[in-house]
């Protein structure tokens, strides 16, 4: 399909296509090729105008789908070469929005210092060396902060002139002055307050990116040293420049929604109401990421300080200063052409977040060394190999960034794709189809006071709600309209350069009838009356070069008039006015009076006071002055004045004159908890020529991190999935820890989360190596700061520290009264003493308590702790380690269980067992014996099964009988989950009787016949145990025998039933978990059936039961 369009001399031609229109067609000769794919046309081809035609046929345009466009000139003669529109220019829908925002950032640049005298509190000559990253052009400053200095003459602002800057020479460390006055920076100032120097760049100057500059500002300048107990003098500190940049990231374009760069808007206002400024960021992606085509080749060796570049002349002999503000790329490096003298391009370095390095002619490995590379005319003439010849070429630069993985990507890191949460932890679509991922391409903006052209194609001021771009009346995408002025970048340092607006004026008072008041604002007025108090309510203003601080908003007195005469007969007083009866405060006027006549005259409202919420104040002269006839006043009131502050920033409170403008400065109270300090604050939009994307904000954003429950010895590495941390290992920390009342971090209570990684190019993963701590919940503090930027995120009770867990106390046995020393092992037990504490809980009230006293720290695993009880006190109960305080993430405590229980010694248990052996087979005093006695015991470890040590078994004699051996069980003092002594003995007495037990199966003990316990041995066992319990379960016995009801012929039915077969059937009852002895079986089945069968059960409950 074709169309003709009228082309008007100096106007744009707009050609529109519809839906259903008539095609035509522009026929060439069968001798033309090439051009159906848009080759140049032969020059000479018949008659344009004859050739085209239009045709019936109607054009159908599909919804949806994406056209080509060719547009070409013709005359009578001629066809002009076609150009093609670019992929850009065929949006059918908006672009997506930016994804990510992983960095915002002031340019900052380190700076050396020399002092001519580092003598305290003396004027003193500084030597500045610097680098700069970025061209420092016209007007674009330079902020130091050198804390403790002052100025001699002490006032505010001081500006310091062309006399006291020099120029340097030399390079750092070893630059000196020159003795010239300094060709760059004619102009500097220093700002009291805060000990800042600022340096401007002049008008027509500018220092090269990557160039080093050194600049002296003289003594007579009059800055002078810290005094002998202030700071010291610093050797290195880092300079504010005024450059801000941006980086972002956002997913590949689809064909259908490509685009034409990004608008970004900054403002010093965080609600983005005003002080916006757009600046546009053009891209075209039409060739990849980097736009290149080739332009020539290195003709000579370039070193890596080199800033010229030579063209070849036989390829390059005529005019290029079209090359000029243009980029051209060597190997990897991109540099910016500043200037053309043919055949130098004059270069800046390093662009586009590329190093500078050298760059040979000649490159690669010949075949033979005999055979060295060589190039002629930029090709390889010698050498073979991967001999190779360096070329130039030149380079679109636009927002997409080649620098960080050449622009574009797929992944976070190794084996993490962009569609796994982890990786993308907004989920973001960057899909291409269903079939394709999609990419991640990567954006930088650098904005430079002076350098970026505002622009004004999008309407701004709509606020930080503002969700729909639109693009101002009579603008187009591809015709922006530019600002008479570039964008302006001011520096905190100086108050003077902080953006200001016009907001209102002093008010100018009234004329009313023979008298009138005005306003007389002097050096000590605290209310002022405004022409217009809009919303300058704790907010920052300026008049003339005061700044202010606007405490409150009230109602004051506007003017005053007379109500009938000025009076008459009147002598001056002191010539002030005094309020007589109201309900406000702080007012005050004066008066003049007329020499001839006494009457009164210019009256002056000094001080408008405060708070007449009722009505006007009562005002007449003051009594100490008369008059024949007095006047009364008549007093109106105004909502528009303010409570201020005078001579904020250092400033000097002077006389204001009424109709003075008022400025308001957005910078000073833009201050928040999240985003404190003086800055910039970004957003940022897509666009193409179907509209724009949703505006995307600069923030920390955070999505999660892992883990959450730290040990308390720290040293884990924690992953937080988040935005806006920046994209190096720099600039940004982590912290665990609490707010201050008013919500800022309270890093007297917090600790770092040291050795900060970024894990993605974009910054979306880090991770950090958490400091050693306690705690039950911390918040964490993500914090970014770069030159004047600076942001925090709060993660509410984002981290807990493990609570201490007790594995075991030793000895866990221990007498009932008396000073015990007990070793408590586990884990997480704070190394902080504050934080850290234990006791026993007997359980038994508050008296129950017995703290450890010393609690001495041992290690993260061992506290050695000394228990006093009282004389009412026993030490039966559970050890308890409390680590952490309650204010700073509250107390945790062990858990009361088996591992950590204290229980009172139990009492050895002594008793017999007889053996059918012949005594005179082990004499006293023999080997035999002493070899008998080691085998006794070990038998009963044997058969005791790990219940009972070698050293709880204690032989004290052995006697005729066949053998009776005499021995003591004494308990186990490291654990209160061991068998008690009666336990044991009991146990042994049952194996005895039974022919298949491990006891009777020892090398030894096999030839016991008897064993003998002590009376209370068995029930000692059961209490031992805390209940009574059976070999089974369920034994037989209960399931077969069960009350029918909780009546007595029922229950005593049961019990007959129980009894029997319990004692008479085969299984054995047992008491505490061991089966018991036969003489003691009747009493043991009685027992158990009697609790069986319902007659343990109180008679309240059976009589609700029956």
């Amino acid at each position: 399909a074709g169309a003709v369009g009228e082309v008007s001399y100096g106007s744009r031609t707009t050609v529109i296509f519809r839906n259903g229109e008539g095609t035509s067609s522009y026929l060439y000769p069968a001798t033309t090729t090439g051009d159906a794919a848009g080759s140049t046309v032969p020059n000479a081809v018949g008659s344009p105008l004859a050739d085209y035609a239009v045709s019936t046929a109607a054009k159908s345009i599909v919804e949806g789908s994406v056209y080509s466009f060719r547009v070409y000139a013709y005359n009578g003669r001629f066809k002009s070469d076609p150009v093609t529109a670019n992929v850009q220019a065929r949006a059918v829908t908006a672009p997506a929005a930016v994804a990510y925002v992983p960095r915002q950032s002031s340019e900052t640049m380190g700076v050396s210092i020399l002092y001519s005298t580092a003598d305290p509190a003396t004027a003193v000559t500084l030597g500045l060396s610097f680098t700069p990253r970025v061209t420092l052009g016209e007007g674009m400053k330079v902020s130091l902060s050198l804390p403790g200095f002052t100025h001699g003459n002490s006032t505010a602002f001081v500006t310091i002139g062309t006399s006291d800057i020099e120029s340097g020479t030399g390079t750092s460390p070893a630059f000196v002055a020159s003795g010239s006055a300094d060709t760059v920076f004619e102009e500097a100032s220093w700002t009291q307050n805060t000990s800042t120097l600022v340096l401007t760049v002049k008008a027509g100057a500018s220092i090269p990116a990557n160039e080093e500059k050194s600049v002296f500002v003289m003594s007579t300048a009059g800055i002078e040293t810290p005094p002998s107990t202030g700071p010291a003098v610093p050797y290195h500190v880092n300079a504010d420049v005024t450059a801000l940049r941006l980086d972002w990231l956002s997913p590949f374009p689809k064909k259908t929604s490509p685009r034409l760069g990004f608008v970004v808007q900054y403002t010093t206002d965080a609600t983005f109401a005003e002080d916006v400024q757009t600046v546009d960021f053009p891209e075209q992606l039409a060739s990849g990421v980097l736009d290149s085509a080739h332009l020539t080749y290195l003709v000579s060796d370039m070193e890596a300080n080199s800033t010229t570049v030579t063209l070849p002349a036989e390829a390059y002999s005529g005019e290029h200063s079209h090359l000029a503000g243009k980029y051209i790329k060597i190997d990897t490096e991109i540099m910016l052409v500043t200037s053309v003298s043919t055949p130098t391009l004059t270069v800046e370095r390093g662009r586009v977040d590329t190093g500078a390095g050298a760059h040979p002619v000649v490159v690669g490995q010949p075949t033979s060394d005999s055979t060295p590379c060589a190039c002629s005319a930029g090709v390889t003439s010698a050498g073979g190999g991967t001999c190779g010849c360096t070329q130039i070429y030149l380079v679109y630069v636009g927002a997409t960034t080649p620098s960080r993985n050449d622009g574009k990507d797929s992944k976070v890191a190794a084996g993490c794709a962009i569609r796994a949460a982890t990786c993308n932890p907004n989920n973001y679509d960057f899909s291409l189809s269903t079939s394709h991922a999609g990419f991640r391409t990567h954006q930088t903006g650098m904005i430079s006071h002076g350098v970026n052209d505002k622009v004004d194609w999008v309407n701004g001021g709509c606020g930080s709600s503002c969700e729909t771009i639109s693009m101002q009346t009579g603008r187009e995408f591809g015709n922006p309209v530019s600002y008479p002025s570039q964008v302006t970048v001011s520096e905190p340092g100086n108050p003077n350069d902080m953006p200001k607006a016009e907001a209102t004026t002093l008010s100018s008072g009234v004329t009313t009838g023979t008298g009138y008041s005005y306003l007389a604002l002097t050096d000590t007025s605290t209310s002022i009356l405004l022409g217009s108090a809009g919303d300058l309510l704790q907010r920052y203003i300026k008049i003339d070069d005061e700044f202010l601080y606007v405490e409150s908003l009230t109602t004051g007195v506007a003017t005053i008039s007379f109500a009938d005469s000025p009076g008459a007969g009147c002598i001056l007083g002191d010539g002030t006015l005094v309020e007589t009866s109201s309900q406000g405060r702080g007012f005050v006027g004066t008066y003049e009076v007329n020499s001839t006549d006494g009457t009164i005259l210019n009256i002056s409202i000094t001080n408008t006071g405060s708070g007449y919420k009722a009505g006007p104040p009562q005002i007449s002269i003051n009594p100490g002055a008369n008059c024949t006839t007095y006047p009364t006043f008549a007093v109106t009131l105004s909502s528009n004045v303010a409570v201020v502050q005078r001579g904020a920033f250092g400033s000097t409170a002077a006389a204001h004159d009424a109709g003075a403008t008022v400025y308001k400065l957005w910078w000073p109270t833009q201050g928040t908890v999240t985003a404190p300090g003086r800055q910039y604050f970004f957003r940022t939009a897509a666009y193409n020529a179907a509209g724009f994307s949703a505006w995307k904000y600069y923030g920390i954003g955070f999505n999660a991190h892992d883990p959450s429950n730290i040990p308390t010895r720290g040293q884990v590495e924690v992953e937080f999935a988040v935005e806006g941390m920046g994209i190096k290992n720099a600039n940004h920390s982590v912290w665990f820890g609490h707010p201050n009342p008013d919500g800022s971090p309270d890093f007297s209570r917090s600790r770092e989360c040291t050795s900060v990684t970024i894990l993605d190019v974009a910054g979306t993963r880090l991770n950090c190596r958490a400091p050693a701590w306690d705690g039950q919940a911390h918040d964490v503090f993500l914090r970014y700061y770069d030159g004047m930027v600076e942001r925090l995120r709060f993660i509410s009770s984002g981290i807990r520290y493990f609570p201490p867990d007790v594995t075991s106390v030793s000895p866990a046995l221990v007498p009932s009264r008396g000073v015990v020393t007990m070793t408590i092992f586990g884990n997480d037990f704070s190394s902080s003493t504050a934080n850290r504490s234990a006791y026993l809980d007997a359980g038994i009230g508050s008296d129950g308590i017995v703290p450890c006293k010393p609690l001495v720290y041992v290690g993260a695993n061992e506290l050695l702790c000394t228990l006093s009880p009282k004389a009412t006190q026993t030490l039966a109960g559970y050890m308890v380690v409390s680590v952490g305080s309650p204010d700073i993430g509250g107390a945790q405590m062990s858990t009361q269980n088996v591992k950590s229980q204290v229980s009172l010694i139990p009492e050895p248990v002594e008793s017999t067992a007889t053996l059918a052996k012949d005594i005179t087979e082990i004499p006293e005093n023999s080997t035999e014996r002493a070899t008998f006695v080691a085998s006794f015991i070990s038998d009963v470890v044997t058969a005791m099964e790990g219940g009972v040590t070698a050293d709880q078994i204690q032989v004290t004699s052995i006697t005729a009988g066949s053998i009776v051996v005499a021995f003591i069980i004494t308990p186990n003092a490291n654990s209160v989950s061991a068998l008690t002594p009666a336990q044991i003995v009991a146990s042994i007495a049952q194996q005895a009787a039974d022919p298949t037990s491990l006891l009777l199966s020892g090398s030894v003990t096999s030839g016991v016949t008897g064993v003998t316990v002590p009376p209370g041995v068995i029930a000692a066992a059961a209490a031992a145990a805390g209940a009574t319990a059976t070999a089974t379960s369920q034994p037989s016995y209960f399931t077969q025998c069960v009350p029918r009801s909780y009546k007595s012929f029922d229950m005593e039915t049961c019990y007959d039933c129980c009894t029997l077969k319990c004692e008479t059937g085969s299984e054995v009852p047992a008491v505490g978990g061991v089966p018991v002895l036969a003489g003691y079986r009747a009493g043991a089945c009685q027992t158990q059936c009697l609790n069986h069968c319902g007659y343990n059960i109180p008679v309240s409950t059976l009589n609700t039961m029956v």
